[in-house]
């Protein structure tokens, strides 16, 4: 791993996406530029963050359907450690659209493929997606779906469920899927599809929302912290990740530290995932598995000199 522990955020978005971010991060009093993420790294030790692309035809209009493919920071004027996944629109697929994935996939920075459950009304596993799925075969490549709540008023919670990417994951089982979100709010629902699919991860992004206070706010009322505690327990003592034993895997190893920013803040965050996972598994939640999950960002950062075994 790194000479000492460093914290990769795999899911976080960047100054140049859609409108929406922007005005999250003035609401929540954040310097929402290169150089505040930079400074909002070093604060907090981030080695690494990997941002979810997003683009916009016109301001507001994400889910945008007329989108070009790749949907990708428009402004690739990204911190060095900075790398991102490819947002797929699914109703741009013509010839130039998937070469141009195709060949933005070669990038080194393209650590990873991403699909936007919910906010387009598809069923992730629907054929509209199957192109994308064997771009991400040919170039070995994960994908993260977001399967949660949705940040915008349009789309479909329907085709958001993270049950849905049970039959996805069958589908692609030569494909690592990353579950966004954990499934907030059906946790034990993500949980269950996690630990039961040897090739279905999942990241903790966006549990609470915005600043400090605001989080604080919300970690006193158990009934809303009992969720997300719920299905931290069962993936420790009741997972199943296709070994011989049934149950009592520890599939915590299966999770992965991301934020959601800027809608949330960094460094408080950071201590709400502290607490929430088990002591012994941070290390392998807060970058371990993020270096396996996205093989080519393990490699970005080793040609930067960060040291990774």
């Amino acid at each position: 791993m790194f000479k000492k522990r460093k914290i990769i955020d795999c899911h976080m978005h960047t100054p140049y996406e859609a409108q929406c971010f922007d005005e999250t991060a003035r609401a929540n009093g954040f310097n929402f530029t290169k150089q505040g993420i930079i400074e909002t790294w070093k604060k907090s030790n981030i080695a690494a963050g990997i941002c979810m692309g997003v683009t916009e035809t016109k301001q507001g209009a994400f889910p945008d359907k007329n989108a070009s493919n790749p949907m990708m920071p428009t402004n690739l004027d990204l911190p060095d450690n900075m790398f991102f996944c490819l947002g797929v629109n699914p109703y741009k697929q013509s010839a130039g659209d998937l070469d141009r994935f195709d060949k933005a996939l070669e990038n080194e920075k393209a650590v990873g493929m991403k699909v936007y459950g919910g906010y387009y009304p598809e069923y992730a596993y629907s054929d509209i997606y199957k192109p994308f799925y064997k771009l991400a075969e040919k170039h070995k490549v994960p994908v993260a779906v977001h399967l949660a709540d949705l940040f915008a008023p349009d789309g479909g919670l329907k085709y958001a469920q993270p049950l849905t990417m049970d039959e996805l994951a069958r589908k692609y089982p030569d494909i690592n899927f990353v579950l966004c979100h954990m499934g907030e709010p059906w946790c034990m629902d993500a949980a269950v599809v996690i630990a039961r699919n040897k090739n279905v991860y999942g990241d903790l992004s966006g549990l609470l929302p915005g600043n400090r206070k605001n989080m604080a706010k919300v970690m006193k009322i158990p009934a809303v912290t009992a969720r997300w505690e719920q299905a931290v327990a069962f993936l420790q003592h009741f997972g199943y990740d296709g070994g011989d034993e049934q149950y009592g895997s520890d599939c915590l190893k299966k999770l992965m530290f991301g934020t959601d920013y800027p809608l949330l803040e960094t460094q408080p965050y950071i201590e709400f995932i502290e607490k929430l996972i088990p002591k012994q598994s941070h290390d392998t939640v807060f970058s371990k598995t993020a270096l396996k999950v996205y093989p080519k960002l393990a490699q970005g950062l080793e040609s930067q000199g960060e040291t990774c075994t």
